[in-house]
């Protein structure tokens, strides 16, 4: 369903059950989408840096998508690098001050991996970093997973999982169109 999604709606949110394969599905799609879309700028984030490098870089991008062949990944900048001119950057949010970092680089595909982990502030500034790329065909794209009990639960209840327009502002309500939500389930992951 989430693929469904990429190119008809702007704002994707995965969520539901630990285990259901949801870390999995937008490392995938992050990869795809680099190969397909070339210069493609596609920015992961997850809260913690040792949950970034262990879940997301370590046992999904490293294990399983055959860096030095499909990519190139430098250690230094977190970043995977494809020939096509595609870049997947990896970045941790671990303070609020973090996100001023990250506001002005450029994305075309935001995946906020934990994504209720992060306040809605912070959610909504980096919502601002969102670009079309010109010619590329890739209509700009946030992607959020997230699990039951994270700081910014009411808000994704709001615009997500069940919207209440009466609380959305007029500028917000011309959009409503580009929300999806897609619950998982631990049964959704075949291996869990």
């Amino acid at each position: 369903e989430v693929f469904d999604f990429i190119g008809n709606k702007s704002y994707i949110v995965a969520g539901g059950a630990r285990g259901g394969g949801k870390t999995y599905l937008v490392v995938a799609i992050a990869v795809l989408c680099a190969i397909l879309f070339p210069g493609l700028r596609v920015m992961i984030i997850r809260k913690s840096l040792d949950e970034l490098r262990q879940q997301i870089i370590e046992n999904e991008l490293l294990k399983r998508y055959y860096p030095g062949k499909l990519f190139t990944w430098r250690e230094t900048k977190k970043s995977a690098y494809f020939a096509n001119g595609s870049v997947i950057y990896f970045r941790s949010i671990e303070e609020e001050t973090d996100v001023s970092k990250l506001q002005g680089i450029e994305i075309g595909l935001l995946i906020l991996d934990e994504g209720n982990q992060l306040t809605e502030n912070a959610i909504r500034r980096l919502l601002g970093s969102l670009r079309d790329f010109g010619d590329s065909g890739f209509k700009p794209t946030m992607i959020m997973t997230c699990n039951p009990g994270g700081v910014c639960d009411g808000y994704l209840k709001k615009y997500w999982v069940l919207p209440d327009y009466s609380k959305w502002e007029n500028k917000e309500l011309v959009k409503k169109d580009e929300y999806a939500y897609i619950p998982f389930g631990v049964y959704d992951n075949p291996h869990a």
